[in-house]
């Protein structure tokens, strides 16, 4: 598969932000009086197609919103939308059986009788959680007035206890070069569950934590949704301030820059030799060392990197076109 920039979706060109990639809010509601997914044997998608479509004729009739038969879409096509996260990492024959809904926008989704009968989730560019909050939060919307399963204290109930209460978790595919640099993630990453957050590697298996993580709310009970969505954000601009606190000496980004020549004029570089050099050319943008690409271009090529490999990522190569086209790009 060999995908060009017209394929990746908006929230994974990462605009000038050095902080994430991406970041996304995901909500789960389930229907009173009809058995939750994970009950193979008794439970009754039909059900809940027909529900969801009857509340959203109007939206669908007037194309506010598509409904997508993911039984009808190839498997290449559900591959792809897998890699650019539209569809959960699951088999195949599987998803097919799934239904999925989105907002003529392309920023949001609902996904239904995956683990709980309505999946939804939303996307903006780098930090920007509130703003995918925002986008999500008018597609619920449209649910409001429905009857949702929940307990006697007004607690949303789920398929898993990491969503039982408010049923909202965000998300954000953190890069933070300079911490990387300085050799400060390790310290971050151990900080994250005395701060309510949790993390995971990007890519699943086969990947290392040095390459891309994604870290995540644990608590979804305690506080309301948007004190959750408040916190992340609260959360994010403290790491980019934590990135502040460690600055580059004009000696340290020359060797950054040696280093950068020589990674990108090997035979053949890795992903995660291309992911070093990544880390390395976003501070020298950020420090005006390098003035012909912008974060924003660089992150684009990392998005369609990642959409074009494997799935064991890290030993995987970079093709010969996309490395020319990034070099190009560096006026090296």
């Amino acid at each position: 598969m060999n995908i060009n920039e017209n394929y990746v979706p908006f929230w994974m060109k990462g605009n000038e932000n050095s902080i994430a990639i991406y970041s996304s809010v995901k909500c789960v509601r389930n229907f009173n009086n009809i058995i939750f997914p994970a009950n193979k044997k008794q439970f009754n998608p039909v059900a809940v197609i027909k529900l969801v479509d009857d509340i959203l004729s109007e939206s669908i009739l007037d194309e506010t919103i598509f409904k997508i038969n993911l039984h009808e879409l190839s498997i290449s096509e559900l591959a792809m939308m897998q890699k650019v996260r539209i569809l959960p990492n699951m088999r195949i024959s599987e998803l097919k059986k799934l239904t999925l809904y989105t907002y003529k926008t392309g920023k949001v989704f609902l996904l239904l009788n995956y683990k709980d009968h309505l999946t939804f989730y939303s996307f903006a560019q780098g930090a920007q959680i509130k703003k995918a909050y925002n986008i999500l939060k008018k597609f619920v919307g449209l649910f409001y007035d429905k009857s949702f399963a929940k307990d006697e204290n007004n607690r949303y109930l789920t398929s898993s206890i990491e969503y039982y209460g408010t049923g909202i978790k965000c998300f954000s595919a953190l890069t933070l070069p300079s911490l990387r640099i300085k050799n400060k993630l390790p310290d971050i990453v151990s900080s994250l569950s005395q701060n309510g957050y949790s993390h995971k590697k990007y890519f699943g298996f086969g990947s290392n934590l040095d390459d891309l993580i994604v870290i995540m709310n644990k608590d979804s009970l305690a506080i309301s949704e948007e004190e959750i969505v408040n916190n992340f954000d609260k959360f994010l601009k403290l790491l980019y301030e934590e990135t502040l606190k460690y600055p580059l000496s004009n000696s340290e980004l020359n060797s950054l820059q040696l280093k950068m020549d020589r990674l990108l004029k090997t035979e053949f570089l890795t992903f995660k030799s291309f992911l070093e050099a990544y880390y390395i050319v976003t501070l020298l943008i950020e420090n005006k060392k390098l003035e012909k690409i912008r974060i924003s271009e660089l992150n684009k090529t990392l998005s369609i990197l990642i959409i074009n490999l494997p799935k064991v990522v890290h030993t995987a190569r970079v093709t010969k076109k996309l490395l020319k086209k990034f070099i190009r790009k560096l006026n090296l």
